[in-house]
């Protein structure tokens, strides 16, 4: 089809005494867009103006994994069910009839060991310098699993898998460093949790060819409550690198924080830190207060923060039915609060947990695409503002092909990515002003070991002489992965920019 300037813009253009009239620009399909895509993959998409009006779409009602996408539906339930001045408290309190103390937890992953010096500087000032009793630690705002069902088992020991627990400090997350040594590589502690936490074994340092010659890859084992081993191969290419570990058990790991901060504010502890809780009389000695919701959004959605969305959803728990929070009643109160606060029913949908770390949970880009248009269409821009921002912050800042003009700036949108998932939500302003809700769930997103830059590269293993060549090594893969993804964002959104 072709258009004419003189018609459609007013912008006569004589050539020789002609109009001139231009061919338009074909408009996206969703058959273009699965060439980007590997053969197998399941691709669900949903593209909407801000009235509403379908722009594109495909498998609209399919549920497949949403990942962190997750995070939005629980970032929108927290907001209306806490509160945007709602703040995690951390309190000390002195028992009236005994010699104990009592530290009440409320979840807070980022009360860390600066915040901890806070609250015992303010005992301090009201005479604190000796508990002759216990330092009991209340956690009962929780009950339950520290994780979700459906998580994966190796994910475990990472930071971002960390346990969301009511008794935390520090993200219940610990970071170590692996130097660059010719021979096998221990992990380094830094001083303070040197005798705290333990890290045996080593890893042996080999090319990326020979770790998947070898079918080697580095493993990290828990052993027990205090202790980690190594064992596997690693990429030297890697080295130096700095882990970050998921503590291997989060109450241990408060209680040996708790421990050198009291000897190092100089306060005698003469009997035990143990689990406990707050007795029907009790005065108040020192109070930490968070910062409010809206920062913890701000990081949860910008980071991807697993931890966080996790804990939101079980205070949610337990504001919403008076009860120790925990992943079950969390879930109810959050389809109850979305239902009141959006009329959207996830009655549909099913949900195990607020980060979206588990493999269990499924939803469909419709019930996305509609709390796409509650959020843009809210009041308060608190959640639309904590969207990562292409090419500027979060986990877009340096997203390939999104990080330049015209997108950069442009795109505003949660990512959500597991082995095999790749999704996205947000908003795209166009060059003319627009601005649509698009949602993407890649599913079953696989590379074969034949595939060189993609689909359309398709390529036998072998070389120009016909011998069989070396099979891509993981990193290779992983970087054919990432490239094929970011090239079909990449063509997705600028289409959409362009106003195809």
């Amino acid at each position: 089809m072709e258009y004419c300037f003189k018609n459609l813009l007013q912008i006569t253009l004589l050539v020789l005494g002609s109009t001139v009239c231009l061919a338009e620009p074909s408009a996206l399909t969703v058959q273009q867009l699965k060439t980007y895509l590997p053969q197998g993959s399941t691709l669900a998409i949903r593209v909407t103006d801000a009235d509403g009006k379908i722009r594109l779409q495909q498998n609209s009602d399919k549920l497949l994994a949403p990942a962190s996408l997750m995070k939005l539906i629980t970032a929108v339930a927290s907001y209306y069910q806490l509160g945007p001045s709602f703040r995690f408290d951390t309190n000390l309190y002195k028992d009236a009839n005994s010699a104990d103390l009592i530290m009440t937890f409320s979840g807070d992953p980022l009360f860390d060991s600066a915040a901890l010096d806070q609250l015992l500087k303010q005992a301090k000032k009201q005479g604190l310098t000796n508990i002759d009793g216990d330092l009991l630690l209340d956690g009962s705002i929780f009950r339950g699993h520290a994780r979700a069902n459906g998580q994966n088992w190796a994910d475990m020991t990472h930071c971002f898998a960390a346990p969301a627990t009511a008794i935390a400090m520090a993200h219940n997350c610990l970071q170590a460093t692996l130097p660059l040594l010719e021979g096998p590589v221990g992990a380094k502690l830094p001083a303070s949790l040197e005798g705290i936490i333990h890290i045996d074994g080593a890893l042996t340092p080999v090319t990326a060819q020979q770790q998947t010659e070898q079918f080697c890859e580095p493993n990290i084992n828990k052993e027990s409550a205090t202790r980690y081993r190594l064992s596997g191969c690693i990429d030297r290419a890697l080295l130096p690198l700095k882990l970050e570990l998921a503590a291997p058990d989060s109450l241990a790991y408060v209680k040996a924080l708790l421990q050198g901060a009291l000897a190092r504010h100089g306060i005698k502890l003469s009997g035990d830190i143990r689990v406990g809780q707050l007795p029907e009389q009790y005065q108040l000695i020192a109070k930490y207060r968070s910062r409010p919701l809206e920062y913890y959004l701000q990081q949860m959605l910008q980071k991807s923060d697993n931890t966080i969305a996790d804990v939101l959803l079980k205070t949610m728990g337990a504001r919403y039915y008076q009860q120790p929070g925990n992943y079950k009643n969390g879930v109810s109160a959050l389809r109850e609060i979305i239902k009141t606060s959006t009329k959207i029913d996830l009655n549909n949908s099913n949900i195990v947990d607020g980060s979206g770390l588990s493999r269990l949970n499924l939803n469909d880009v419709k019930t996305f695409d509609r709390l796409l248009q509650h959020i843009q269409h809210m009041r308060d821009s608190t959640i639309r503002d904590a969207l990562p921002i292409a090419g500027k912050n979060g986990t877009l800042q340096y997203r390939y092909g999104m990080e330049n003009p015209p997108l950069k700036n442009n795109v505003r949108a949660k990512t959500g990515t597991l082995s095999g998932v790749s999704n996205m939500a947000g908003f795209i302003q166009t060059q003319a002003g627009d601005i649509l809700n698009v949602t993407v769930f890649i599913n079953g997103f696989h590379v074969s070991p034949t595939v060189k830059n993609g689909p359309e590269d398709d390529v036998k293993n072998a070389d120009e002489s016909g011998t069989k060549a070396a099979p891509p090594t993981d990193k290779q893969l992983s970087e054919i992965r990432n490239s094929m993804i970011n090239r079909f964002y990449r063509t997705l959104f600028t289409a959409l920019y362009e106003g195809r």
